[in-house]
């Protein structure tokens, strides 16, 4: 079961694994919001900047009927697709295509998440979960903007309930801290307000630096230039982060587990080109563990083309399924499963893709 502390991890990085866990590997003192005016950043996220947050705007399956000799025929539907596949990669292969068939030019990317976090409480598990609206500028003229909000918490799972009623229907619950994030946190039954913010703050020993549009990628921070000059071959992305990986060893993990990490935020969460896009998808179609699922559904009950990932993390994670649209190459969720198969956090995309819009006056 998901002790307080391991939950806390949830609260940061209830997205891929790593995705806004900021590590001493950084040797970053604190990493602290800083809004614009008035504003008040979301609590309890460790970003580099408001913008690692989704992946291209959800595209369902075509549903016209296609007019072929005369007689209209109604085309696979992508369940069926999905089982016509024979191996994951070539399921992975497919979504790579089509992921070239993405946007890649706008403003700004904009991204709109839900995550999940399970901890435990008095003998029963508690899911809860956030939302954030994530803003990200292509040019350095613009800023970063953002949205962060709480959206309540319930019991999760077979006989939660009854165990939640026999501790006294708790509308709170609280979360102690650990080593990275000492203060306890409060995670409460209803909704909480929504937050705005802006650029990210990372207060160093010689003094705070504006990370507004900076990213973790190999284990490294990147800049937005670093990021739209990144290999768009598959081998050459993968020999790219490789070697960021050999000049920075993390003990708790293998450099597989670090390339499907960084696989999957370039896939569903950073502001790429969809040449980038689809070359990480044929980074996980070259690993040999990768396995082939049956359709799933995410949380919000969106079916989609699915594959496991095996990792290994120290949180207990030993399992990320990713659901998808092979359709379009957008990740529908990323979810993090323990060796039992049992839930531990989820990253669902809502919607996201480039706009050339300015974000909406708050």
């Amino acid at each position: 079961m998901t002790t307080g502390k391991e939950a806390m991890q949830h609260l940061q990085r209830a997205r891929p694994p790593r995705l806004d866990d900021v590590d001493s590997r950084l040797d970053w003192e604190t990493i602290v919001a800083q809004p614009r005016g008035h504003r008040t950043s979301s609590p309890g996220r460790l970003v580099l900047g408001w913008g690692l947050a989704g992946a291209v705007p959800i595209v369902a399956a075509a549903i016209a009927l296609v007019l072929v000799g005369g007689q209209p025929t109604t085309p696979a539907s992508p369940e069926q697709r999905h089982s016509e596949a024979s191996t994951p990669r070539e399921l992975l292969l497919v979504a790579a295509t089509n992921a070239l068939k993405t946007k890649s030019t706008g403003r700004y990317f904009v991204t709109k998440t839900e995550t999940g976090y399970v901890f435990s409480a008095k003998g029963y598990d508690v899911l809860g979960r956030r939302y954030a609206e994530d803003w990200e500028p292509r040019s350095a003229q613009d800023h970063p903007w953002g949205v962060g909000q709480h959206l309540g918490a319930a019991p999760f799972g077979p006989g939660s309930e009854a165990a939640w009623r026999a501790d006294g229907s708790p509308t709170s619950w609280t979360i102690p801290g650990n080593g990275k994030n000492p203060d306890a946190t409060t995670v409460t039954a209803a909704a909480g307000p929504r937050t705005v913010g802006g650029s990210i703050v990372v207060k160093t020993g010689s003094g705070p630096t504006n990370w507004a549009r900076a990213f973790v990628l190999g284990g490294q921070v990147v800049s937005a230039e670093t990021m739209a000059t990144l290999p768009t071959d598959a081998a050459r992305l993968r020999a790219w982060l490789t070697e960021r990986y050999n000049a920075d060893p993390d003990p708790l993990m293998t450099n597989q587990d670090r390339l499907i990490d960084d696989a999957l935020q370039l896939i569903a969460q950073m502001p790429v080109t969809a040449q980038v896009r689809s070359a990480a998808y044929q980074m996980l179609a070259e690993l040999d563990t990768v396995q082939l699922l049956p359709a799933a559904a995410d949380q919000r009950g969106r079916t989609g083309a699915a594959v496991a990932l095996p990792v290994r993390y120290e949180d207990g994670v030993t399992t990320l399924r990713v659901i998808f649209n092979q359709d379009s190459g957008d990740v529908l969720s990323i979810e993090q499963l323990t060796a039992a198969g049992k839930l531990r956090g989820y990253t669902l995309t809502v919607s996201s893709g480039w706009t050339d819009e300015p974000p909406p006056a708050e």
